[in-house]
């Protein structure tokens, strides 16, 4: 082979080995700079990771929470106790008018005191003379006493029937018309003892609305439960001291609302707290009634339950201020 092209091939080889020496440098090199993206990398990961955990099990903070976020916190707290006091009412108030309530007067109520009793459902007649009465079938005694069984009409208007001894009745009577027909009261019946009305008792008002309870010396005491046996969505629940209903009172009206608050002397729905309840037991118009008739009020919700009902006397709840 000539020199020349010997010398030629002899470059030939050494450009080619130096080029794929630097070939492989340059691999190296970036084999190198990849096993360092792929170390950054890992290391980035991991302290993502760690960074993720601690945020994850990190508590906020109270200024971490929004305002916003603390607004929908309360108000889902008011909702869900809203919810707890619609139903304890709605358990109360379904139970109540099904099974009754025991017939008892609350160390509450007792302690009331009446100022004016010309309003009270009561039977005060214990012994008739011949002198109070107007018209009766039955015969006197010779002290001027009704004696036997039947009625007289006395001369206030008012009718008594029963069983007649020495001027007072015994066993089963009734009472009707006089003072008790302008109180809404068709008529009070129940068991006498000695002219008395004592035990249990029934008040049936020309509303078609029949309570009973018990009866001490003639007047209504203690809890009751009223119903409408005429067809109608009336009922009563409330407390009576001496015949005058006192205290926390209901009265289901036509519809299926409720009249809710404390009565007044008269035993009347009248103040400026008193709440129309609508059948959903959350909705209310609270403010000024008058027997029963709204004068003015605004609208509210039930969130309050001021007395549960269970061991003194009737539920009583309360309203919403307004913001």
């Amino acid at each position: 082979m000539p020199d020349t092209q010997f010398m030629r091939c002899l470059q030939y080889d050494t450009g080619t080995r130096r080029l794929s020496e630097r070939l492989g440098d340059i691999q190296r090199e970036e084999g190198v700079e990849n096993e360092n993206d792929e170390n950054k990398k890992l290391i980035l990961k991991h302290e993502v990771t760690i960074h993720s955990i601690e945020t994850f099990q990190k508590p906020k903070k109270v200024e971490d929470i929004s305002p916003s976020s603390a607004t929908d916190l309360t108000r889902t707290e008011t909702e869900e106790k809203q919810r707890s006091v619609t139903k304890d009412l709605q358990i109360w108030l379904a139970q109540t008018v099904e099974k009754g309530i025991p017939m008892r007067v609350s160390e509450k109520v007792s302690n009331h005191k009446l100022t004016d009793d010309s309003f009270a459902i009561r039977d005060d007649y214990v012994c008739i003379t011949k002198e109070m009465i107007e018209e009766t079938e039955l015969l006197f005694s010779s002290e001027g006493l009704p004696c036997g069984r039947g009625s007289v009409t006395l001369k206030d208007g008012t009718i008594l029937f029963g069983n007649f001894r020495g001027g007072k009745r015994d066993g089963r009577g009734s009472i009707e018309g006089g003072r008790l027909e302008a109180l809404g009261v068709k008529n009070i019946g129940g068991f006498y003892t000695s002219g008395n009305l004592n035990g249990r008792g029934k008040v049936e008002y020309q509303s078609g609305l029949v309570i009973e309870g018990l009866f001490v010396d003639g007047h209504m005491e203690g809890c009751v439960v009223g119903k409408c046996i005429n067809g109608g969505d009336e009922v009563f629940i409330g407390e009576y001291l001496r015949g005058v209903p006192v205290g926390p009172c209901w009265r289901r009206l036509d519809g299926g609302g409720w009249l809710h608050g404390v009565v007044d002397k008269e035993g009347q729905f009248t103040g400026g707290d008193i709440m129309y309840i609508y059948p959903d037991l959350v909705t209310c118009l609270v403010g000024i009634f008058k027997n029963g008739i709204m004068m003015e009020a605004r609208e509210s919700k039930v969130n309050k339950i001021l007395n549960p009902g269970e061991e003194d006397g009737i539920m009583h709840v309360q309203a919403a201020t307004p913001v």
